[in-house]
């Protein structure tokens, strides 16, 4: 065991066993911060993080067209989209909205939302916050 690091165990290949198992790019440090920490994976890639406005809609679904994006591969590794209302503040409103990527390139990305709640559209404008790695 290395110094700061009294919970990690690492095996031979430098990973912590269980906490890197499966995640690329997550990086491992110490307690306190403090140390290299073990790299797992090759990591994260091209990262992403953008966000969009999608104004009121009449019908329960639409579809969203992400534009202007420079991605380096039209089948990104990662793509979550997560919802929420535009303005930035408890409106007290109880609208639920599921979000599905249907399709994606190196320049947009195609998002379905829904409304869950209800069954017909929504008056408020929503944000939709993207997070990609490509």
């Amino acid at each position: 065991m290395g110094r700061n690091d009294d919970n990690a165990r690492t095996s031979g290949s430098g990973q912590h066993d269980g906490e890197c198992a499966g995640r690329a790019g997550f990086l491992a440090r110490p307690a306190g911060g403090r140390g290299g920490g073990a790299r797992c994976g090759a990591g994260l890639g091209n990262v992403t993080a953008t966000s969009v406005t999608v104004p009121p809609s009449a019908s329960q679904q639409m579809l969203v067209v992400v534009k202007g994006l420079s991605l380096t591969t039209g089948t990104p590794a990662v793509v979550l989209v997560q919802p929420r209302q535009a303005v930035n503040q408890n409106m007290g409103w109880s609208d639920e909205y599921a979000v599905q990527v249907i399709t994606t390139s190196k320049t947009e990305i195609q998002v379905l939302v829904r409304r869950l709640d209800l069954n017909s559209g929504w008056g408020q404008s929503l944000r939709l916050d993207l997070f990609i790695v490509d």
